[in-house]
């Protein structure tokens, strides 16, 4: 269980106090699934031509696919985030007349409309405020969103329909369209802490169409917002030597690689007790730990039973312990 030191971590984080000098117990990628809050999540498109403008709002649902990295010193910055897919649906269809169609103008009604979000290069950035808690800024034109679903019908002085599968529109917002991560934490279990993530990105993405020679400016607008639930070993688990929020075979292997050294171990080396060795005693802290691994969102975490193939690892290592002891007390 973490010690004494790593509880006041954990209450300084739940109290909103900087953590910059989390350890690095969670150096690796979370990846989770973002859900699109309905009610605070719109779409408006705006179309400019004839000299006339109009628009047209809806609410958003989808979901987006996102990897957090937070790197080595817990949560600092700069950060690593990727949309690694993502889908964004209106509710409903945009209806948007310009002029006074049919003769002096057009009437355009987008159907079935979807869009993609992605990190063209990833990985994205995201820079640690100065907020309370733990605050990322996120800026969103990193992000390309492609309205590649749906169509787009236009009657009036022109008559066109537009198939945004086969002629998908793909835009990204100006460089300092700042949104924002953030996080708080919810209740633990065992070794892990459940974080509670609040993604906020805000879209403005411009296009000019050409209709039979008459170019239409059509503005995209609106804001994602999303949340999720996901579990970090805040402060590390006894066993974890590849720091991947587990305990398993590889870090079994690493322990085995590093069996024997005796100073200025750490625990990439397997060393799971601090004392710059990697010996028995490591192993023993990785089996009492093996199968730990962070719990489902919505149930308790259960420890995983050691498979047979594991238990004959155990034993294997076990003999390796005993044998090394066996000469430890010879030579002396």
């Amino acid at each position: 269980m973490p010690t004494i030191s790593e509880m006041r971590f954990i209450r300084l984080l739940v109290a909103g106090v900087a953590v910059a000098a989390a350890p690095a117990a969670f150096a690796y990628p979370i990846g989770s699934q973002f859900a699109i809050n309905s009610s605070t999540s719109n779409l408006k498109l705006k179309a400019t031509a004839f000299g006339f403008s109009d628009d047209d709002t809806k609410s958003l649902t989808g979901s987006l696919n996102v990897t957090l990295d937070f790197g080595a010193n817990g949560f600092g910055t700069p950060a690593k985030v990727t949309v690694n897919s993502g889908t964004i649906t209106p509710s409903g269809n945009y209806t948007l007349t310009l002029g006074f169609p049919p003769i002096l103008g057009i009437k355009a009604v987008a159907s079935g409309l979807a869009a993609q979000v992605s990190t063209p290069t990833p990985p994205g950035t995201m820079t640690r405020t100065a907020s309370p808690g733990v605050v990322y800024s996120i800026d969103t034109s990193q992000f390309l969103v492609t309205m590649n679903q749906g169509s787009v019908v236009v009657t009036g002085s022109t008559n066109q329909t537009i198939d945004l599968a086969a002629e998908p529109v793909a835009g990204t917002s100006p460089p300092g369209t700042l949104g924002a991560l953030t996080l708080t934490t919810g209740a633990t279990s065992g070794y892990f802490t459940r974080i509670n993530a609040a993604l906020s990105l805000p879209f403005d993405v411009t296009e000019i169409a050409d209709l039979d020679g008459t170019e239409v400016e059509m503005k995209v607008t609106g804001t994602v917002n999303a949340t999720s639930s996901f579990y970090l070993a805040l402060a590390g688990i006894p066993g974890d030597f590849q720091l991947d929020g587990d305990v398993d075979a590889t870090d079994l292997a690493l322990w085995k690689t590093g069996f024997g050294r005796e100073t200025g171990a750490t625990p990439n080396h397997g060393d799971a007790n601090g004392d710059g060795r990697v010996d028995g005693a490591d192993f023993l802290i990785w089996q009492r730990n093996f199968g730990v691994q962070p719990p489902a969102v919505a149930t308790s975490a259960v420890a995983a039973v050691p498979e047979p193939a594991a238990i004959g690892s155990c034993a294997a290592a076990l003999g390796a312990v005993a044998a090394t002891r066996r000469q430890r007390k010879q030579i002396a």
